[in-house]
This record gives structure tokens, sequence and C-alpha cells, in this order.
């Protein structure tokens, strides 16, 4: 048998940009729906136009991440792609945006000074309103709390048993992921849960894909402008511009504190002493979890997050 050179191998390579490609096929499946609408209105010299988007991105393959890697993108079985069936990472419900302009009138035959003071103002505002993309809390691996034991462990990271850690999720309570939603704390801790937890199984009420709607995002800009008419050719302006006009603060979902829910677990009945059995493939039911501390925080804003103002003076000519 014949080896090739590295270089050689490249040249057979159907996607030469990647490094690796841990597994490659096309059995993924994504649908996108939609319904857009437009309203767009104009009155002597101003106009008003507003455009909504609600939509919902289904997919069982994360369509954002082009990396490769055997990350949470996997499948929790490759054999059963429907597990992963859920809100895509792109999955943004509703979109709004309007903006205007208006122009007071210029009063013209007026006296100088009204037409001076009180013509020629220009109003004008966008503002973008916008679901957040869902978002899907994984368990990062799982360790037992050694403190708690009562004889040695062999030690436990994965609670499916497929070899990765990352698509593991966490089991629902029933309680919504947004309950208690309030400033930075985006996702509510109490919608989650280990305990109940059959390892090496994947339980039915494990938590779906997107589960979680992301933080909302609102932005306001507005700008208001006074024109003088000096001479026939020049104009001149003075413009005031607000931007995040209403200083609302927007987060960043992948930002958030704690990736995983639960720090630890243990399995099976606890004994008088307060301890447990390491747990194993007949001490397989996770019966308590120590919370991820500050979990579902937020740790940043966006960018350019804060009210800003600007002034302009230009002659136009």
């Amino acid at each position: 048998m014949a080896f090739l050179s590295s270089g050689a191998q490249n040249a057979y390579m159907p996607y030469p940009n990647f490094g690796a490609i841990n597994y490659w096929d096309r059995n993924g499946d994504a649908s996108y729906h939609s319904l857009q609408t437009l309203l767009k209105t104009k009155y002597k010299r101003s106009q008003f136009t507003a455009a909504y988007t609600w939509s919902h991105s289904i997919s069982d393959v994360q369509l954002d991440n082009s990396s490769g890697g055997a990350g949470a993108q996997n499948y929790l079985d490759y054999s059963r792609p429907w597990l992963d069936r859920g809100n895509s990472p792109i999955n943004r419900p509703h979109i709004f945006v309007a903006n205007g302009t208006y122009f007071a009138p210029e009063m013209n035959g007026s006296s100088a000074f009204v037409k001076n003071a009180v013509g020629g103002w220009e109003l004008s505002a966008i503002t973008t309103a916008a679901s957040g993309n869902s978002h899907t809390v994984y368990q990062n691996g799982i360790s037992e709390n050694t403190s708690l034991l009562n004889a040695a462990s062999n030690g436990l990271q994965s609670a499916i048993g497929t070899g990765y850690n990352e698509p593991m999720r966490p089991l629902l309570t029933g309680a919504s992921c947004t309950a208690g939603r309030k400033a930075a704390q985006l996702y509510n801790p109490d919608a989650f849960t280990m305990v109940g937890y059959v390892i090496v199984t994947i339980p039915s009420n494990i938590e779906p894909r997107g589960f979680c709607p992301g933080p909302h995002q609102i932005n306001t800009d507005f700008s208001i402008d006074k024109n003088w008419k000096l001479t026939e050719r020049v104009h001149m302006q003075f413009r005031m511009d607000f931007f995040d006009l209403f200083n609302h603060p927007n987060f960043r979902g992948d930002s958030v504190q704690g990736y995983t829910s639960a720090q630890n677990v243990n399995c099976g009945p606890v004994d008088e002493n307060g301890l447990y059995s390491p747990c194993s493939p007949i001490n397989n039911v996770i019966s308590r979890q120590t919370p991820t501390s500050n979990f579902g925080l937020s740790t940043a804003t966006v960018n350019r997050a804060g009210r800003e103002m600007q002034y302009t003076l230009k002659f136009i000519f």
C-alpha cells in the first residue's frame, strides 16, 4: 500500500479549509418559515416606515458554527437525530423596525424671527426591537461530589454514555426558562435539574434544543436638526443625535455565567451518615445536585451600550 504525503492528501480533501472533520454526513435537517409585513406612509415631506417579521427556524443541527469541532453541535445519538430537533440557534421569532422623519413647517411668509426660530426643524427616529436568539443550556460534563461519597469512585464524566460531554442537556422541571428574568439575570436556574437523571439514558424530559429565548434587543436612535438658509446656495444645519435614547441595556446571550446547570451530583439514596454510594451502572439515578452559582447571569452587554449624544454644525453649499 502506498502512503501519500500530507500535501498530496490535501488534494483529496473536499473541504481543505478544515484541519480535521470528525464526522461528516448529509442527514442534517432545517426549516425556516416567516411572515413579513411592511407599512409605508408619507404626508407632504414627512414619512414613516415600519417592518415586522415573525419567523421560526427549526433544525436538528447547529446552524451558526462551521468550525467542524466535536462540540455542542454533535448529536446525542447519531442514529436518532430527532432527539436534537428544536429551535435553532439563529431562531429570532420577532423583529420590528420603524423609522420616521418629520419636517416642521418652514414658516415661509412669517417674520424673519419666527421663520428662523420656529421654522426649519427636522425630527428623525429609528427604533429596533427583536427577540433574542434561542439558547440551549448544556451540562458540560458531570462529576460527583466526592466529599459526600461513602466509598471510592471511578469518576463520572458523562450522563448519556455517547463519549461526548457537551451535547448533554439537563432535565426540565416544568418551570419557565425566563421566569424571574430581570436585568442581567436571563435564565431561571429552577427550570433545570439533573436530579432524576438516569445515567446512560436519554430521558424523555431532557431539555430540547433552543429551549430558552435569549435576551431582547431594543434600541432607539433619535436626531433633531435645525436648518437655516443663509443664502440661495449656502445652508447651515445644527444637529443633535441621540444614540440609545432611552439608555436601554442590551445583555449578551453568549456571555451567560454558568455554562452548566449543576456543579456536581450524587446518585442513589443517602445513608445514615448523610453519604452516598458512588454512581455506577446499578446506582445510576442522580438524586442530589449542587447548583452552579450565578447560573443564567449575563456578564456583558452589547457594544456601545448606554446613551450617547453627538452635536454637529454643518455648512452646506
